[in-house]
């Protein structure tokens, strides 16, 4: 499975809905409309789904 790279998550825009970009594992870049980026974690407990939010990804320049 490919992992994402910093460059791809830089790069990574809205476009017109929210995207989730995998990186593996349950693991995913979230991007809002707003162009908020935040790594999410989804996974289960005795059949029920949930997701974890890991923290907002910062753009260092």
């Amino acid at each position: 499975m490919a992992k994402l790279t910093a460059l791809e998550v830089r790069n990574a825009k809205a476009t017109g809905k929210p995207c989730k970009l995998p990186d593996g594992h349950g693991l995913y870049l979230h991007v809002a409309l707003s162009g908020t980026k935040t790594w999410r974690y989804r996974f289960r407990v005795n059949r029920k789904e949930s997701t974890f939010t890991l923290g907002i990804s910062t753009d260092e320049s």
